[in-house]
């Protein structure tokens, strides 16, 4: 169908949490097209629907050699093997680090046509749909950074922001 851009941090649609689907038309169809092929365009292994502007409860997950899977409205039901673990994103180009997932868990869902389903994830698959789940409820990553990475972000940026001030200074 479409390959659509991604939308980057500070829109206020990745801080918003996403609206539940109740209507299974054909759109919805449409839409999780739409996600893998922009998925697919991007290089990524998901994506939610806020990442390109609709704020509804819809990701799509494609990990190697795995078809790419639609979820609707998930919700985690149970998770397992909690640690950390490095993650990036999309909408945050440039943007890694640490956080807390569990890489075993059972996610409930829905599929295009409305048709529950329960399902259990280990791994990467784990992760991935945990990260996404987030943008659903409007956090990012850097929510979930400890406090220590927050800091070191922040000093980060305002040493590049004074160092181009001072770069766009003419020498005398």
């Amino acid at each position: 169908m479409a390959v659509c851009d991604i939308v980057l941090h500070p829109d206020p649609v990745l801080l918003r949490v996403a609206d539940a689907v109740t209507d299974f038309s054909p759109a919805i169809d449409a839409l999780a097209i739409d996600l893998h092929d922009t998925l697919k365009a991007h290089g990524g292994i998901g994506l939610s629907a806020p990442q390109i502007a609709q704020s509804v409860r819809m990701l799509v997950l494609k990990i190697d050699g795995q078809p790419p899977q639609v979820y609707i409205n998930p919700t985690i039901v149970s998770k397992e093997a909690v640690g950390f673990v490095q993650e990036s994103c999309l909408s945050l180009p440039g943007v890694s680090g640490n956080v807390w997932r569990a890489t075993k868990i059972t996610v409930k869902a829905q599929n295009t046509h409305g048709d529950a389903f329960e399902q259990q994830l280990t791994g990467m698959s784990a992760v991935c749909i945990q990260h996404e789940i987030d943008h659903l409820d409007g956090i990012l990553i850097t929510d979930r950074f400890s406090k220590i990475k927050k800091l070191s972000m922040k000093v980060s940026a305002a040493f590049s922001k004074r160092r181009a001030a001072v770069a766009s200074k003419p020498l005398n």
